[in-house]
């Protein structure tokens, strides 16, 4: 199976493509953030001397002292806190499939226009061989006496024209060739050769489709809605530190025997239980509670604005895709056959005298410039087709 070069470009460049990697990278700095934040802080150990009098005198109380504490926050925080993570790691990632849906839109996109450009080097390269054949015609039937020597400088200036037109299409190739190794990640100077034929490919037209699809996978609509998540385990988080975290702990002292002491100098043993008491809730606990509230209020505001938004641009891409597809079968299939026929006509005419030279030579760049046209449309075609899929969210095959 032939690899399309299309395709080749367009995986290249999701493989090398700086920004892209970059997203990557974030994304899993993100991932790695959720097992630090749910998993229980370190235990703290203690060594103290305790009981010791002023007067430096041991008593029987007196003895080295060592402890270990957890903390261990209320129930649900550290599951929280770790939705809270992990809301914000599927932003990342649905940020890298926008990424990657808009790199490949920009790669097909381009394509298509160096496409279009080899396209009509190879109409004006056909043209130059009509409008030759023209001024050798012309010529001819001005060294016979038949002609007008005006009629040779008009076919002249044609082909001059056609060949000025190769020279600013050989500039646009350049600067979109550096275009496109900028999008794969190669140096901008790096050779790249595009040719081939330009390709109808025909989508449907129907809006509730293609907006059932927007819905589903659209990049940006799954970023607010992972945002969303994350805020709604944000304030339950919140919520939930109206409540106290609790530390719990265990000493063992160790003494040294001593006559007077009841129990001989035998080791102690302790416990300990700790919790913070959320008494400045009114001042910072509450105010964070509708500081997140506030922030999925505007998300909901959000995710209707761009809904919206993205449903205007389906509409305009779906509206240019018929449009273009429309007036595409009317180059081909009415205009371009008319204007042939009619350079056809236009010469049978002068060569009987019948038809002036500028007939013909207007009626040949009729057939050229709607010969251009065609491929023009094409190109604009797949370019919104292209468009289309990046706004969607996937590639349709």
């Amino acid at each position: 199976m032939v690899d399309d070069p299309l395709d080749r470009l367009v995986r290249e460049a999701l493989e090398r493509n700086p920004m892209l990697r970059k997203l990557r990278f974030d994304a899993l700095g993100t991932k790695e953030q959720i097992s630090q934040v749910s998993t229980l802080p370190d235990p703290m150990v203690s060594i103290a001397l305790a009981n010791l009098p002023f007067d430096t005198r041991y008593t029987p109380m007196t003895g080295v002292q060592l402890g270990i504490s957890q903390l261990f926050p209320f129930f649900g925080k550290r599951k929280l806190r770790g939705d809270v993570v992990r809301g914000r790691y599927q932003m990342a990632r649905h940020r890298i499939d926008e990424a990657r849906n808009r790199l490949r839109a920009q790669v097909k996109m381009v394509y298509y226009q160096l496409l279009y450009l080899a396209r009509v080097k190879t109409l004006i390269r056909k043209n130059q061989g009509v409008l030759g054949e023209l001024v050798r015609f012309v010529t001819a039937k001005y060294s016979v006496g038949i002609g007008h020597q005006a009629d040779v400088f008009k076919a002249r200036l044609a082909w001059a024209q056609v060949a000025d037109d190769l020279i600013g299409l050989d500039a646009r190739q350049r600067v979109l060739i550096a275009r496109l190794n900028a999008l794969r990640g190669r140096p901008s100077g790096t050779a790249l050769s595009v040719s081939g034929a330009l390709h109808l490919d025909r989508v449907s037209t129907s809006h509730s489709q293609w907006l059932q699809e927007l819905e589903a996978h659209n990049p940006r609509l799954r970023t607010l809605e992972s945002q969303a998540a994350s805020l709604r385990s944000a304030i339950a988080l919140a919520r939930r530190n109206y409540y106290p975290d609790f530390r719990v702990g265990v000493m063992y002292t160790f003494r040294t025997y001593n006559a007077l002491d009841s129990v001989k100098g035998a080791d102690f043993i302790g416990l300990s239980l700790s919790f913070n008491l959320p008494i400045f809730a009114k001042a910072k606990l509450a105010p964070r509670v509708r500081e997140l509230e506030a922030r999925l209020a505007s998300n909901r505001a959000a995710r209707v604005e761009l809904k919206n938004e993205l449903d205007s641009r389906l509409r305009q891409l779906l509206i240019g895709l018929e449009t273009k597809s429309k007036r595409v079968d009317l180059h081909r299939l009415v205009l371009i056959p008319q204007a042939k026929q009619a350079v056809l006509a236009s010469r049978l005419g002068y060569q009987s005298n019948k038809v002036d030279f500028l007939t013909v030579l207007n009626n040949q760049l009729a057939v050229f410039k709607l010969e251009i046209a065609l491929e023009r449309l094409v190109a604009a075609h797949q370019a919104q087709r292209a468009a289309l899929e990046w706004l969607v969210g996937r590639e349709k095959r």
